[in-house]
């Protein structure tokens, strides 16, 4: 995206301040909902390791492939929230 990368807080601030007025928050418990819809405990533990890492900053790496691909510069995540309210729903 163009502008840097975005960690998952900042998405919901965007996305909330723009459809909601506010920030979006999820709060629930991963592991009880994963092991709920048959997920195992290794499987969880995976996971967790791997949300860790992108929440932690290791995931943030921006590239040029956007516009090698497209042909143009990468949007803001901003833009694209404007550009898809209606997948949000009513709020």
């Amino acid at each position: 995206m163009r502008g840097g990368a975005v960690d998952g807080a900042q998405r919901g601030q965007i996305a909330g301040e723009d459809i909601a007025r506010g920030p979006l928050r999820v709060q629930l418990d991963e592991r009880q909902y994963l092991l709920g819809r048959g997920f195992d405990d290794t499987f969880i533990d995976a996971s967790e390791i791997s949300r860790a890492y992108v929440r932690d900053g290791g995931n943030e790496v921006v590239t040029e492939d956007v516009r090698e691909v497209l042909g143009r510069p990468a949007r803001t995540y901003q833009e694209w929230v404007e550009d898809h309210r209606e997948m949000f729903g009513e709020v």
